[in-house]
């Protein structure tokens, strides 16, 4: 179950935090025909590629309260590494990262045939300062701090893929 807490944005957790005021539970949404109280046996695989641990677990936790299977990387090149292998429905990445940030793994994606067409949702806090001129589009971008509903429609907008 969701309950409310708080994301800490820096390490040391003294500082920088966004408080997620969230409902007691976020009702899954089933693709059509199946029931609620029975998981998909072939749920959409979505690949969360995020460096800081609690943001990662909250976005896991939303997916997975929404019906869908949900893998995590901590940086892009991990992230390219399990998108190689499992090829998900979607990829929700943050942008600055150690090792391969969000950027590299979105041109790394969108240069390979069997990734090329894989939806990359980028979330970010400096978008308008950081876009390298160079990168490909993403399918879509959530600034942070981002709220529930909207990770909520972004992932009731997949139920289609």
């Amino acid at each position: 179950m969701i309950a409310d807490r708080k994301v800490y944005l820096s390490h040391d957790k003294s500082r920088d935090f966004m408080s997620l005021p969230l409902p007691p539970l976020i009702q899954p949404r089933a693709h059509p025909g199946a029931q609620l109280d029975k998981p998909s046996p072939n749920p959409l695989l979505i690949l969360v590629v995020e460096d800081e641990a609690t943001i990662a677990e909250l976005l896991v936790e939303v997916i997975e309260e929404y019906g869908y299977a949900a893998l995590r990387a901590k940086n892009g090149a991990e992230g390219l590494k399990l998108a190689r292998h499992h090829h998900p429905a979607l990829i929700i990445s943050d942008v600055m990262m150690p090792v391969m940030d969000g950027y590299g793994l979105l041109r790394a994606i969108r240069s390979e045939p069997d990734l090329a067409n894989t939806t990359v949702v980028l979330i970010s806090a400096a978008f308008l300062r950081h876009i390298p001129p160079e990168s490909p589009a993403a399918d879509a971008y959530i600034n942070k701090p981002f709220n529930i509903q909207e990770l909520g429609a972004l992932l009731d907008q997949i139920q289609g893929l």
